[in-house]
């Protein structure tokens, strides 16, 4: 496992899981007590990005054409 300060990374099975520290990172900037207690949707999309940011490369894992579709190889 790697560590990435505000998230753990788990290359073998291509996890990727926020620290408290990036928890409570992300509720400051969102302006929310708990991630997990409000709108569900905040979460999911918390985790998307994060994996994103933290598994994927841009024109690796994915390409943008025309300044914004995504395409996945």
């Amino acid at each position: 496992m790697q560590e990435g300060g505000d998230y753990f990374i788990d290359l073998k099975e291509r996890a990727v899981s926020p620290t408290e520290e990036g928890i409570d990172k992300i509720e400051r900037l969102l302006g929310i007590e708990n991630l997990f207690d409000a709108d569900p949707r905040l979460a999911r999309h918390f985790e998307q990005a994060l994996r994103a940011h933290a598994l994927y490369r841009r024109d690796d894992h994915y390409i943008v054409k025309d300044g914004g579709d995504r395409h996945r190889r």
